[in-house]
């Protein structure tokens, strides 16, 4: 497996990234892998960001062998400019992202990916707000909705001693470990 993760996150003041932060730093621990601060890249959420978060990783000593980026479009970003660099996916570096966007799955190698959904998390959140619109009271208690995601699993993060892996995607079950949160203020 892969032994040296970066994460590429957005900026430390926003909710997301610091769940996104957290989740990494848990995983490390988890994994009992000391945590490095220089293979965590604070950015913004873009595709450009992407290509200066890959090259800020790779100009390190000890470059990593897998990158977690926490959007779609920093991720595209990092694709191309790996590309650009002729660094080897996932041979050469790992690549795994948080997406609502199916390009990933056309990519050459294809990303591995947690699916993000959108739209649901859009439309929940609607109606938590349409429902304490229409509420009576006065005192609103925050609601938190928990939505459940999919990892999916592509070549870009699988690579076995005969090569990446050409098999085609699939679905880890819906469970409680991959999520996105909702809160309504």
């Amino acid at each position: 497996g892969f032994k040296r993760l970066a994460h590429i996150t957005g900026p430390e003041y926003i909710n997301i990234s610091k769940d996104r932060i957290a989740g990494y730093e848990d995983a490390h621990k988890a994994a009992q892998i000391p945590i490095e601060d220089s293979l965590l890249v604070k950015s913004g959420f873009g595709y450009h960001d992407g290509r200066l978060g890959l090259q800020k990783l790779m100009n390190l000593s000890i470059p990593p062998d897998a990158i977690f980026c926490a959007t779609d479009q920093i991720s595209l970003g990092l694709y191309a400019e790996a590309k650009q660099r002729s660094i080897s996916i996932p041979g050469q570096l790992g690549i795994a992202s948080f997406a609502v966007d199916q390009i990933h799955s056309l990519l050459t190698p294809s990303v591995t990916t947690i699916r993000q959904v959108g739209f649901e998390m859009g439309s929940i959140a609607a109606q938590l707000c349409i429902s304490q619109i229409e509420s009576d009271s006065e005192h609103y208690k925050p609601q938190r909705e928990v939505i459940s995601t999919d990892l999916i699993i592509r070549q870009s993060s699988v690579n076995t001693p005969i090569g990446p892996s050409v098999s085609r995607p699939f679905m880890v079950e819906k469970g409680d470990t991959f999520t996105d949160l909702i809160y309504i203020y």
